[in-house]
């Protein structure tokens, strides 16, 4: 039997977890559970956890019946036991169809793993706070040898990942050692919500779920309330400097598109950018100035669409590895003429120093595209802080 060293109670880990999840917003234990035990695994696991038998985990956690747990113990024991994704498991999207969409898993091999490897596991869904589902599990079926271990998952009548329906794939890899052994350990596991996100841009216009699609959006700080349920509500993308994953994984939930922005000059732009790629919410990385290495870039985010931001008056240059261009405008009533010869779709961006309400907020995004209406047609609108 499996077993783990311990020097400290895991029931009283466990009810660390529980406890705080609580005290937090009292919203159920779903995101936050696995968010915190994310962060806490290597600092316990590593150091403190042998000789634990796991269905004594198992035990703990099915009587904490006051903490609502919507995932099964076993896949809350995965997330506090397994080791950490040291093999960097990335999900990406493969092609899409009204019947199947096919999903692509990657890991690159730890430094420690001297074999081949595989990835196993399954991913399950569609699940969704705001619509009952039927759950269906599709196993990942490993493609063989390769520069990288490769796995590909079939996803058979997908339901997308829309601000209405805020459909999740719940997904479980393990990457194993090909070795002799009868049962190798584990080299890493990954467990992570991933939506079929159907955004895309072509010409001047962004599309999602197949219909031309308007951004409108508001700096995250420019309102006082911050519950993501009202900016659902409000139709509003959250425009966000540096997110975290918490902020990402919530708004996956919650049905709330975010606009991701990050420095160009940050040391972990293309590693940060790739993250944020595999949350469904995440729609936009948009970089403040062009980046060190654009086709890095590119390639790191190749699951969101990429933006950058332009100056008011600044020239809006084409490049390739841009799917969009964030325009600053002083004054709507004479918008820059680069507007108009940009090959890309041009989201308009204009500064406020807040509201009182996201409502007023959000009318403020149709009354900058209503300034703008009778000389551009553009892809989206946003209100960003001074």
């Amino acid at each position: 039997m499996r077993r783990w060293s311990v020097h400290v109670s895991i029931e009283r880990i466990i009810s660390v977890v529980a406890m705080l999840a609580r005290a937090w917003d009292g919203s159920p234990l779903t995101h936050r559970l696995a968010t915190m035990a994310t962060q806490m695994r290597p600092l316990f696991i590593e150091r403190y956890l042998a000789c634990v038998e796991k269905n004594t985990l198992k035990r703990i956690l099915q009587r904490r019946g006051s903490v609502y747990l919507p995932w099964n113990a076993d896949v809350i024991i995965d997330f506090l036991m397994t080791k950490t994704n040291a093999a960097n498991i990335r999900i990406s999207l493969g092609q899409v169809g009204p019947m199947a969409a096919q999903v692509f898993a990657s890991a690159s091999l730890p430094e420690d793993l001297e074999t081949a490897a595989r990835l196993s596991g399954n991913i399950e869904g569609p699940f969704s706070k705001f619509a009952a589902t039927l759950p269906t599990t599709f196993p990942w079926r490993d493609m063989g040898a390769g520069p990288t271990v490769l796995a590909s998952a079939t996803i058979i009548d997908p339901v997308y990942w829309t601000m209405q329906t805020p459909a999740l794939y719940r997904v479980r890899l393990t990457l194993h050692s090909c070795s002799q052994e009868s049962s190798p350990p584990p080299a890493s596991a990954l467990c992570c919500e991933y939506g079929i996100r159907p955004l895309r841009a072509a010409s001047h216009s962004f599309f999602l779920d197949g219909q031309r699609w308007v951004l409108r959006g508001v700096q995250q700080n420019l309102v006082p309330a911050n519950d993501l349920p009202s900016w659902r509500d409000a139709c509003a993308a959250m425009l966000v400097d540096h997110p975290t994953d918490a902020q990402c994984l919530e708004a996956s939930r919650e049905g709330v598109l975010i606009v991701a922005r990050l420095s160009a000059n940050r040391p972990d732009l293309l590693s940060r950018a790739e993250e944020l790629s595999q949350f469904a919410a995440v729609g936009f990385v948009v970089v403040d100035r062009q980046p060190p290495d654009p086709a890095a870039l590119r390639q790191a985010a190749s699951g969101v669409l990429l933006g950058q931001m332009f100056a008011p008056g600044e020239t809006v240059q084409p490049a390739q590895w841009r799917d969009a261009a964030f325009v600053q405008v002083e004054n709507t009533a004479a918008p820059p003429e680069s507007l108009r010869r940009a090959k890309c779709p041009v989201v308009a961006v204009t500064t406020s120093s807040g509201y009182d309400e996201l409502a007023l907020a959000r009318a403020a995004c149709d009354h900058l595209q209503a300034s703008l209406a009778p000389s551009h047609d553009l892809a989206g609108y946003l209100i960003d802080g001074q």
